[in-house]
């Protein structure tokens, strides 16, 4: 399983590009105001993604746009759940399943089948780079969603 190995440079640099390139905001014209928290969760976001940890993307993606909207979009007196967050947002479709599917690898629940095992890391490997993929090119879409300027 290449998430466990150290990953070889013709793996981790074209996953560094396509995480820069998401993230470069100079093509989408504008400034934007993201929140300390959402900035420093995006680090290890990228750390994750290139590594191959394509399961923790998830995870910490749904975190980092919570982060972000709380931060940087929504009334700080705002007190609503993260679903309520998240309809705030233009992408609420694309973030309601994010955060169910979130929700289906972090909280354990014996009435359905395991949403990720060893097995699940190995067989399904395509399947969870492609959801890590959309994950963060949602995470982008989210932080740059209302220019500043």
């Amino acid at each position: 399983m290449d998430q466990i190995d150290y990953p070889a440079r013709s793996v981790w640099e074209p996953r560094q590009k396509f995480f820069d390139d998401i993230f470069d905001f100079e093509p989408r014209g504008g400034a934007y105001v993201i929140g300390e928290q959402a900035s420093g969760l995006l680090i290890d976001l990228q750390a994750i993604y290139c590594v191959g940890a394509f399961i923790s993307v998830i995870i910490i993606a749904c975190t980092v746009v919570d982060a972000h909207l709380r931060e940087a979009e929504l009334d700080p007196k705002f007190k609503g759940g993260i679903a309520k967050a998240f309809e705030t947002s233009e992408y609420s479709v694309d973030l309601d399943w994010l955060r169910r599917r979130r929700n289906e690898l972090v909280h354990f629940t014996d009435r359905r089948p395991l949403p990720i095992s060893v097995d699940e890391q190995w067989s399904n490997r395509q399947t969870h780079e492609a959801e890590a993929n959309r994950a963060i090119q949602l995470v982008a879409n989210v932080l740059f969603e209302n220019p500043w300027v």
